[in-house]
């Protein structure tokens, strides 16, 4: 299992976004593209394997930035691409009545084309605005809108023979209205049926959600291709939490050795000063994985 963490500016986790601790005045001057730059220098040195880049930077919107430019600089810091996370935008409905779907084809094919540019196989489908189910709508209409954008997905794989696949986030209930556990993502992606197409499974989410997520691994490890790690009681660093009654990452390395998972780990948290706590959150998760490596 490798170990990554996401590029924590770009991603939609709510209170993040300014990962180094500077004051929010200061830091709201900063230009999107050097930020991205100070935070992957410092992702860099660290002992990550790799790092989840943010959709956003590459997908022709907004923040973007130009994919020659982003290439240049992941490549000058000798980093490897493992992931990517936050698909698609809130304004992007991929669920209900306002979804456009030639738009919505559109942006995955300039989306997917850049991600395979750039490297790396798992895009993380979380995105809890793009697919909120809206009042009226019905869950059986909004399951099918959900099928169809990933049958949508696998199809352009597919088409252009890319090395990429599809992880489905399931979020906890205060971020999102549909698939807010990890057996409804898993029976949503069973039902697809595509080699493309799997779960994803985040510590603070699944910690967040009713009764113990660890006991549900048995039952979605064929699907499980990716997991997102946050300290679950307060999402920050995992490892910053040590006492035995906090949650205990071993028990969750334990049960994915144990059924066979041999997908990535992206940290996907709060950093208060990224550059002082990286190596301490590495360094405990990979003293943890020696356990289970040979």
């Amino acid at each position: 299992m490798k170990l990554g963490i996401a590029d924590m500016v770009s991603n939609f986790v709510p209170g993040s976004g300014n990962p180094l601790g500077l004051d929010s005045s200061k830091w709201i001057k900063i230009q999107p593209v050097e930020k991205l730059t100070k935070v992957i220098s410092i992702i860099s040195q660290s002992n990550f394997d790799y790092v989840e880049l943010g959709i956003p930077w590459l997908n022709e919107k907004g923040n973007s930035v130009p994919i020659e430019l982003l290439q240049k600089k992941i490549n000058k810091k000798n980093i490897q691409i493992g992931s990517y996370c936050s698909l698609f935008p809130p304004e992007l409905k991929t669920v209900g009545p306002l979804v456009r779907w030639d738009e919505v084809t559109e942006y995955v094919t300039t989306v997917f084309r850049n991600c395979n540019i750039l490297g790396g196989e798992i895009i993380v489908y979380g995105s809890g605005d793009s697919r909120l189910i809206p009042d009226g709508y019905s869950r059986g209409k909004a399951e099918e809108d959900f099928i169809r954008v990933l049958s949508i997905m696998s199809d352009i794989i597919n088409e252009n023979n890319y090395p990429l696949k599809i992880a489905v986030e399931p979020l906890n209930k205060k971020e999102c209205n549909f698939i807010t556990s990890i057996t409804e993502a898993d029976a949503i992606v069973s039902k697809v049926d595509s080699q493309n197409i799997g779960i994803l499974i985040d510590t603070y989410h699944g910690f967040m959600q009713d009764g113990d997520f660890l006991s549900d691994i048995p039952f979605v490890a064929d699907n499980l291709i990716h997991m997102h790690l946050a300290q679950p009681e307060d999402r920050g660093w995992p490892g910053h939490l040590l006492t035995s009654s906090n949650f205990q990452f071993i028990e969750l390395f334990e049960i994915l050795n144990k059924y066979n998972y041999n997908g990535n780990m992206t940290v996907e948290c709060l950093f208060s000063n990224l550059e002082k706590e990286i190596h301490k959150c590495v360094d405990y998760l990979q003293g943890i994985r020696s356990n289970f490596t040979d």
